[in-house]
């Protein structure tokens, strides 16, 4: 145990200690990083509304770089196949780097794995025992198992290696071959298991053939090598692990041969689905050509295809294949651009245009998606680097249990270069933190800064509400800052009570049917009889209209009363001797959490269109049981100003802009 601990730390210090390249590297990555950690508070404080997914394009930039990076972690077989099972020397001496390519890659497929996610804190759900696998009948259960499990192989073969020569001891030959076979056989299946995942799909035709699972292996073993290659190169470059031109030759014939069977098959794709052109086609020719005048794809595809021949032909040149210094790092570099875009953003995006029943709607990734796919791979390649530079360590001999414990401020590093470092480091940390923190406070305190608290329902002042929270954490309802009026209900049977009986029987008059009681949300009633008692203010001697003293901001001129064009009078509907109630024209009391039943004493023909759903407003549940509330006439229409403003009309919102993803207004004439 002594020796394991001995064997992490001198790792750690000696990948974590360098020159300023390394650091001025590192620096440039954490600010990544650190972007990205803003942009996923955003995205787990707001949820996946902060992307630019869509009903119709469910999948983008994240799952792009998901199935890519697979490719990535499964070519590092290309290294491990020749080392192992030919002995091939060259490969032997540098097979754990591509062994750590194989782990940064896995982690970053995880964390793009998270990000599509939404809410991973749920993932339980899905895990043995705990929630529910659905292993194996879920294509998507393998693919974790793939993933979860070549990343294990590739730590304990790697680290186990690694240790094994650091202590100077040999290797268990028993235990490692099976694991590094093991490992071989598994970077095949993870990403042909990644291939079955969206090629078992027949919604999609793009994806749905039986060449997918053989391309995605053939780019895989052309994109992963081409920049295990311009990591070798610049290693000669920058450290003193050097690879063998044999190592690198070797790569680079793998990386043409891949690269000219994924284009022949690219072909064979793009004949077999525009010969005939049926309708099964229309996703190649959106991405190829653009459909129905959207083309946002198209500059891409033609790049990778210009830039997938291009390194194709340089790399078939023997003396340019063989040309380290410029044409087989460029070669390279054009194969990963170009795959990465055929097999990312090419592949996912079009598979969701047009959809099942015929639905354009382009998707372009938000900032928020940007930022945290730089911050993912940023990460990515930081633990590469410091994996890599750890693992040199060991391989060059320069930390071994023979020596002493490894500190980072060995050797020729000096205390005051080590602090200009720290201080370095502490100023990207407190100059990201200066930045994004008042951005995050703003955008945790938008809402409440930008929306008002209290609205009203329907009629101003007379149906207010005060904005509060649910149990769940939502708002129970949302008010517009344009008009002050409730846009959206959270729960819109709060405080409502049962409709209660009506004129005229039906199912609607019973436990169903919820309205909300008037008296709570009128100005005056305290109840009303506090003060019209009969001792307190005299019952009045008739109905005949007489001016008014109190009330006038309710009926400004009481003898020319809005209501009946002067043929009614306040007490036709209030009740003289029990103002806590209205009456109807047979003296009956009615409660003022039921007007529709005075109203449409008169109002016959309107209360019918409101009782059977035509007039007025319902919400709730419209299946046959199901709760709904009602609003009364009241809440809508002031009766005391009736004729004067028989409906006080509100404000209407803006126009809704076009979603997120649309380009033109007119993209639904499609389906007239």
């Amino acid at each position: 145990m002594k020796n394991l601990t001995k064997f992490v730390y001198d790792f750690w210090a000696y990948a974590l200690r360098g020159g300023p390249k390394l650091y001025i590297w590192l620096g440039f990555l954490s600010f990544f990083i650190f972007l990205m950690l803003f942009g996923t508070y955003l995205q787990l404080r707001y949820g996946m509304i902060v992307t630019n997914y869509n009903d119709q394009v469910s999948w983008g930039l994240y799952e792009a770089q998901f199935i890519f990076l697979v490719g990535v972690a499964a070519a590092s077989v290309t290294v491990v196949f020749p080392a192992y099972i030919y002995n091939h020397k060259a490969c032997k001496e540098i097979v754990v780097i591509g062994e750590m390519l194989a782990i940064s890659a896995v982690v970053m497929v995880m964390l793009f794995i998270v990000a599509h996610m939404g809410r991973p804190d749920r993932s339980w759900h899905m895990m043995p025992v705990v929630g529910i696998f659905n292993w194996p009948a879920s294509m998507l259960t393998w693919d974790v198992v793939a993933i979860n499990g070549y990343l294990a192989l590739n730590v304990i073969a790697v680290f186990y290696y690694l240790y094994k020569k650091y202590t100077g001891s040999p290797l268990n030959m028993k235990f490692y071959m099976p694991l590094v076979y093991l490992s071989i056989a598994w970077a095949v299946s993870i990403h042909t298991v990644t291939a079955f995942l969206i090629n078992t799909l027949p919604a999609r035709p793009m994806w749905f053939h039986a060449l997918m699972p053989a391309k995605f292996i053939t780019t895989a073993f052309a994109a992963g090598p081409s920049m295990i290659i311009v990591v070798f190169l610049i290693m000669r470059k920058t450290t003193r692990l050097k690879a063998a031109d044999q190592a690198v030759d070797l790569l680079a014939q793998i990386v043409t041969w891949c690269l000219g069977i994924a284009i022949f098959m690219g072909i064979s794709e793009v004949v077999t689905e525009f010969y005939p052109a049926t309708e099964h086609s229309s996703s190649l020719q959106y991405l190829i050509f653009g459909k129905e005048g959207f083309h946002s794809l198209v500059i891409w595809y033609w790049s990778s295809v210009v830039m997938m021949v291009s390194a194709f032909f340089i790399l078939l040149i023997p003396r340019l294949r063989k040309h380290h210094g410029f044409w087989l790092p460029f070669a390279c570099v054009l194969t990963f651009a170009g795959i990465w875009i055929d097999k990312g953003m090419g592949l996912v995006v079009p598979a969701f245009v047009p959809t099942p029943i015929g639905e354009f709607s382009e998707y372009t990734p938000s900032a928020i998606e940007i930022i945290n796919t730089l911050g993912y791979w940023a990460f990515g390649l930081f633990l590469f680097t410091v994996l890599t530079k750890g693992s040199m360590g060991v391989l060059l001999g320069d930390i071994s249990l023979k020596e002493p414990s490894y500190s980072f401020f060995a050797g020729r590093v000096k205390a005051a270069d080590a602090m200009k470092k720290s201080t370095v480091a502490l100023m990207i940390i407190g100059l990201s933190a200066a930045l994004f923190a008042p951005a995050s406070y703003a955008a945790s305190n938008k809402k409440s800064v930008e929306e008002p608290l209290d609205c009203f329902e329907s009629r101003e002042v007379y149906s207010t509400r005060h904005r509060t929270e649910m149990p769940s954490g939502l708002d129970d309802i949302r008010c517009s800052k344009t008009t002050g009026a409730v846009l959206w209900f959270g729960d819109p049977f709060s405080s409502t009570e049962p409709l209660g009986d009506m004129p005229v029987e039906g199912a609607y008059t019973y436990e169903e049917a919820v309205v909300k009681p008037r008296t709570k949300q009128l100005k005056y009633f305290m109840p009303c009889t506090a003060c019209h008692n009969g001792v307190m203010v005299p019952y009045p001697a008739n109905k005949k209209p007489r001016v008014l003293s109190v009330h006038t901001d309710i009926v400004p001129d009481s003898m020319s009363l809005q209501h009946g064009r002067g043929a009614f009078w306040c007490l036709d509907c209030h009740n003289a001797k029990d103002r806590d109630k209205l009456i109807g024209h047979r003296g009956e009391s009615i409660s003022f959490n039921q007007p529709q039943r005075l109203c449409g004493k008169c109002h016959g023909e309107v209360y019918g269109d409101w009782r059977a759903g035509i007039h007025g407003k319902r919400i709730g549940n419209w299946t046959e049981g199901g709760m709904k509330r009602w609003w009364v006439c009241t809440e809508c229409h002031n009766p005391h100003m009736v004729q004067l403003k028989r409906f006080e009309p509100i404000k209407p919102e803006p126009a809704p802009a076009l979603p997120r993803t649309r380009t033109k207004a007119d993209y639904e004439n499609l389906h007239k």
